[in-house]
This record gives C-alpha cells, sequence and structure tokens, in this order.
C-alpha cells in the first residue's frame, strides 16, 4: 500500500507515521511538507493524510480542485471549527490535533477505509492475487513452502521467508511457533500445546511461543468482549 502524509510539523509528521508503520508494515510512506511537493510527484496514492494549514496553501482547497487525486483522505488540523468544510466522497475523518486520543481516532477511521486491509501476494505460478487480512485463517512454512489459508482456499506463495511476509500482517496475528502465524479471530479453542481453527485445522504451539501467543489472545477476547 503507498500512502502519503502533508504536514510541515515534523512532530506531527512522525506521530502520523508511527501509526501507519504498525497498521501497514511493509507500506511504502511518503513524507512531503508542501502542496506544491504533491503536484509535483505523480506516484499513485491509497490514501493521503493531509494537514489542512500548509506553508504555501490549503488542503481542504486543494482537495476541492483535484477531488479524484486520491482514492481516500484523512484531514488534521489545529482549527477544528474547519471540520463542516472537510465532507466529500473520499473523505473518510477529520482529526483535531489537539485531540488527546488522536492515534485512537486514527487507527478508528482507517478501519472504514475500504481497501485498507488487503494484501497482494503473489502464488508459486506467478498469479498474482488480492488478499483480505480478514479471510487469512493461517500462514506456514512447510518444506520450505509457504502457505497461505484462506476461509475458501489455500494458496501456495512464492517462495519467501514467512518473517519477511510477516511484516504486512498485523497484530491480528500471533506466532505459535517459529513456522506459524495464526489469526486470533478464527480460533477455535486452545489445548495446552494445540490449537484449534475454526475451520478444523490443529496447530501445534510450541514452548517457546505459547505462553506469549496465550496471553496475546486471551487479552483480545478480553478487549472484544
Amino acid at each position: 500500500m503507498n500512502l502519503l502524509i502533508v504536514e510541515d510539523n515534523l512532530y506531527f509528521q512522525k506521530k502520523v507515521k508511527n501509526v501507519l508503520m504498525q497498521s501497514y508494515p511493509g507500506s511504502s510512506i511518503t513524507l512531503v511538507d508542501r502542496l506544491g511537493d504533491i503536484e509535483k510527484n505523480h506516484s499513485s496514492f491509497d490514501i493521503c493524510f493531509m494537514d489542512i494549514e500548509l506553508p504555501d496553501g490549503d488542503g481542504i482547497e486543494f482537495l476541492k480542485k483535484y477531488p479524484n487525486r486520491f482514492p481516500a483522505v484523512v484531514y488534521f488540523t489545529s482549527h477544528e471549527d474547519r471540520v463542516y468544510e472537510a465532507f466529500g466522497k473520499n473523505i473518510y475523518g477529520f482529526i483535531p490535533k489537539s485531540n488527546e486520543y488522536f492515534e485512537q481516532k486514527m487507527l478508528d477511521i482507517l478501519k472504514k477505509i475500504p481497501g485498507s486491509r488487503f494484501i497482494h501476494v503473489t502464488d508459486e505460478n506467478g498469479r498474482h492475487w488480492k488478499i483480505d487480512l480478514d479471510k487469512i485463517i493461517f500462514v506456514q512454512t512447510d518444506q520450505r513452502k509457504l502457505i497461505l489459508q484462506l476461509v475458501n482456499q489455500s494458496l501456495i506463495l512464492k517462495r519467501q521467508p514467512i518473517r519477511e511476509f510477516a511484516q504486512v500482517l498485523d497484530q491480528q496475528f500471533i506466532w505459535i511457533n517459529q513456522s506459524t502465524l495464526i489469526n486470533m479471530k478464527y480460533i477455535n479453542a486452545w489445548k495446552k500445546e494445540e490449537v484449534i481453527m475454526i475451520n478444523g485445522h490443529i496447530l501445534y504451539a510450541s514452548r517457546r511461543f505459547a505462553k506469549e501467543a496465550c496471553h496475546k489472545y486471551l487479552e483480545s477476547t478480553y478487549v472484544h468482549s
């Protein structure tokens, strides 16, 4: 995923970037501090995070001039009264910089953006797939093959280290052994060293990983209960 941050304040640049690095590991993040930099950059971006008050212009007015420049836009500003101007088909949120829960507000907005939880993979035959993270049950290496178990099918991916692949996943996935990552939402039961997935797969949790993995799982079920 290609992400763009348009912000002239270095503190907020870093703040927004940190949230995006956690939410979209492995994504490309471009930082600019002026609207003129966007006009010069003809790259395609999936989401733009736009400050409204910039040294060479107004972010809202810029996107009114170029309404189709980005598929999704999230605004942030120090002037909360401008929220009433920040509407449009591609606008998914407006976050005051003074918001005490700025990072959490960002995370809440990101969940609403279509396609923000998709990854692109290549299988062993060179075919390209767009995969919804929520449809992945587990990822596993088996005899040097990287297997992606989805809700409705299995894919054998182009060879790559599982730890490299793990960088495109999010906190919903946990390690249960050195060759297996599972999606916590698909856990049906946990019996000591066996993790039973909702599709019937029984996976082994090694002693090295089991304690921390089980703790994360129990913590997630408590938070969402």
